[in-house]
């Protein structure tokens, strides 16, 4: 277990991520499915933070 509030480096280094919100387990998933199909608004958010700093 790797834990960062770093997502970019999450894709680059983990083979599945877990997104936690509150101390609640929002998604999991790999890379590609967190950043293509986000469970909820604040996953989405979170990738869209990571797209406007590419």
């Amino acid at each position: 277990m790797f834990i960062t509030h770093d997502l970019d480096e999450a894709v680059r280094i983990g083979n599945r991520i877990a997104i936690l919100k509150d101390g609640r387990l929002i998604q999991v998933g790999t890379p590609k499915e967190i950043l293509h199909s986000p469970a909820d608004d604040y996953v989405d958010r979170f990738v869209q933070r990571r797209v406007a700093t590419l």
